[in-house]
């Protein structure tokens, strides 16, 4: 899946759209550089459903695991980069 610069709508982080797009074609390097660049994001999110740090963490690996089997079916059109790692991070803790 190839995501376009110009399809992207402003406001939204173009590089993370296309990471986000890599890694629904199984690209391991682009799943690796999306957890660096959002991994406080997601961390926070869980912690603000499960406060215990290492239950947070387990919340957060499980919340990628869905980023992975679900990035082919992401849609910038429906939800920022942000918006839609921190809902399924909010989901998994919730779910934990």
């Amino acid at each position: 899946m190839t995501v376009s610069t110009e399809s992207v709508p402003h406001g939204i982080d173009p590089g993370l759209v296309r990471l986000i797009a890599r890694c629904g074609v199984g690209d391991r390097h682009a799943m690796a550089a999306l957890i660096d660049q959002t991994a406080e994001l997601m961390l926070r999110m869980c912690r603000m459903v499960v406060p215990d740090a290492v239950q947070a963490e387990r919340c957060a690996v499980v919340a990628y695991g869905r980023v992975w089997s679900e990035s082919s079916s992401y849609n910038v059109d429906v939800a920022s980069p942000r918006c839609w790692l921190a809902t399924i991070a909010y989901t998994s803790a919730r779910e934990h």
